[in-house]
């Protein structure tokens, strides 16, 4: 199999044999865009990439559904309270995070509380800031199960370098909360059990896209595929949608200088195979839409899927630019 490109893009093919009849090819295409009052236009020259971006997909032949993320620096207010809300909007469905100054547990009528928001003047969307951590454990009893332990560090699983996980009351005491909640899940007890917040992208995080529940019970065939397919996705399950159709509208607001609102574009290539004299156009999804606040950039991933016999693979697969 031949890839033959004619586009300023940089394409890449990946491939996977599923059975012994059937194998998938993906042409995936990465684009850069910005956001005009015609709506987006592509991204003139080159872009640096940051290390907040969104990673490529483009080594994945299967996938599932649509990752949106963003990533930028929030700038606090000036005056009280010293909390920032940050929203992600995909066509109806909005995603929101309270971005606030720091934290501490403090003691109160007996109880822990936490402490108002300290001024601020910026904070990253990143998950260092959400609900997580770890601690050390010395050997003797497992505080939650009761029974004996060897000790060593205790992480939480969901986020293990977050902030606010502690052993005991004692031990939160004068320690911090978390810089981002969901804003709908405010965190209220030093013991609540909260899912970390965030908006952008943590492929490192991988238990963030678990779903909680398979809806036909464990042994549900679809819900394990989907659920492994979502795996290699890098958002948290929050941020992945079912397949988002070009058009779509997202918009970011709460980081960097101005709010981005745009409607996902088609992809910029089209991709055709031939096989002798046969010739088929093939069609595409959207894979990963990306939003960088801070330098305004839109970075979308789109996907043209063919399937095939392993033994007969297309000659040639063609991409040239969409008129």
């Amino acid at each position: 199999m031949f890839v033959k490109n004619q586009t300023s893009y940089e394409p890449v093919l990946a491939r996977t044999r599923v059975s012994a009849s059937l194998a998938v090819a993906a042409i995936v295409v990465r684009s850069v865009w910005r956001t005009s009052a015609a709506g987006l236009v592509p991204w003139e020259g080159s872009r640096p990439e940051r290390d907040t971006d969104a990673p490529s997909t483009r080594k994945q032949a299967l996938w599932d559904g649509t990752s949106v993320t963003m990533a930028g620096t929030v700038r606090g207010p000036q005056r009280p309270p010293h909390l920032v809300r940050v929203d992600l909007e995909v066509a109806a469905e909005k995603r929101s995070v309270m971005v606030k100054g720091d934290r501490q547990w403090v003691k109160n009528a007996g109880r822990l509380v936490a402490s108002p928001p300290a001024p601020f003047d910026e904070k990253p969307l990143s998950w260092l800031l959400a609900f997580g951590g770890a601690y050390e454990l010395p050997p003797g009893f497992d505080p939650v199960r009761k029974l004996p332990h060897p000790g060593g560090r205790i992480a939480y699983p969901q986020n293990p370098g977050g902030v606010g996980f502690y052993k005991d009351e004692k031990a939160a005491e004068g320690q911090a909360l978390p810089g981002i909640e969901w804003h709908a899940v405010p965190i209220e007890r030093w013991d609540q059990d909260s899912d970390p917040a965030g908006l952008s992208p943590c492929p490192h995080l991988p238990g963030l896209r678990m779903p909680r529940q398979a809806p036909g019970g464990e042994g549900d065939v679809e819900w394990q595929l989907r659920t492994a397919l979502r795996l290699a996705h890098h958002a948290p399950r929050e941020l992945v949608f079912d397949n988002l159709a070009p058009g779509t509208r997202v918009r970011g607001s709460g980081a960097g200088a101005c709010a981005i609102s745009f409607e996902i574009p088609e992809s910029p290539v089209r991709v055709t195979t031939k096989r002798g004299k046969s010739t088929d156009e093939v069609a595409f999804r959207v894979r990963a839409v990306h939003l960088s606040a801070d330098d305004g950039a839109v970075i979308v991933e789109h996907a043209h899927s063919f399937g095939y016999e392993p033994s007969r693979p297309p000659v040639w697969v063609h991409v040239q630019e969409r008129r």
